[in-house]
């Protein structure tokens, strides 16, 4: 019999990463998850925000994990300073106070630290389909949605949706009152939203963030999130880091 040889196609294009991180440890994490993933290749790391603006310069990657507390300057600092290029930046930080800022920066993710792989690998998909789209493909991006319901076609700004939750085969999409059907899983439809906008806080919830106006402790860890219309929603504990990555530790 003969040996069968399988040959693995190569990725058409390798998204050129740096890290730039003040701990040996931190560097070394995200090197081994990026092991992984084979369309990165590493082309820089650096320890301190000096050695990381001379070699990000002189490299320019696409894509960039960024220490908020690097040394000799934040990470803030360093990322506001990077004005010839940007490449597409994750946060990775202790706490979730530079989370706001990050993303005022236009950071496209915050990692807080410790980070497991799973979210580590949400981000770096994250970050593979901004590289991919480009200004360009974000400029062209859909932000509306047409939902037939009732005899009608409504069409729904994304950015007006307030909260989206499961509904057997369906999302139910609940826009000022109104609540419509789209045949699709929550887990699809989420790509479309704006992550910097919309968080899960349950496995078939996300809500719009600028509609939340309290979050009050439950038990076991859980939190009730309150909504402008006071609707009342569950957030399990699995979905607390995302929260507090976009509005502050709580």
């Amino acid at each position: 019999m003969g040996t069968v040889k399988v040959f693995m196609q190569a990725p058409a294009r390798l998204i050129r990463t740096a890290i730039a991180d003040e701990q040996c440890a931190g560097r070394s994490a995200i090197r081994e998850l990026l092991a992984s993933e084979r369309d990165v290749e590493i082309v820089g790391e650096y320890h301190n925000a000096h050695s990381a603006a001379a070699g990000l310069g002189a490299r320019r990657p696409d894509l960039l994990f960024l220490d908020a507390g690097i040394r000799r300057e934040s990470g803030l600092t360093l990322l506001a300073g990077i004005t010839r290029f940007k490449p597409a930046t994750i946060f990775v930080a202790e706490h979730a106070d530079h989370a706001l800022q990050a993303f005022d920066l236009d950071a496209i993710d915050c990692l807080l630290k410790p980070f497991e792989g799973e979210r580590f690998r949400r981000s770096v998909e994250r970050a593979r389909r901004h590289i991919a789209g480009g200004p360009a493909a974000a400029a062209t991006t859909p932000c509306r949605l047409a939902v037939k319901s009732r005899g009608k076609i409504h069409i729904i700004q994304l950015n007006d949706i307030d909260w989206l939750e499961t509904a057997g085969n369906y999302v139910r999409i609940h826009v000022a009152g109104t609540a419509h059907l789209y045949r699709d899983s929550l887990r699809n439809f989420e790509p479309r939203l704006d992550a910097a906008r919309f968080v899960r806080i349950h496995r078939s919830v996300i809500v719009n963030i600028d509609r939340v106006t309290h979050l009050e402790p439950s038990f076991r860890g859980e939190h009730v999130v309150t909504l402008q219309d006071r609707t009342r929603l569950a957030m399990t504990p699995p979905y607390k880091e995302r929260m507090e990555a976009i509005v502050g530790r709580f």
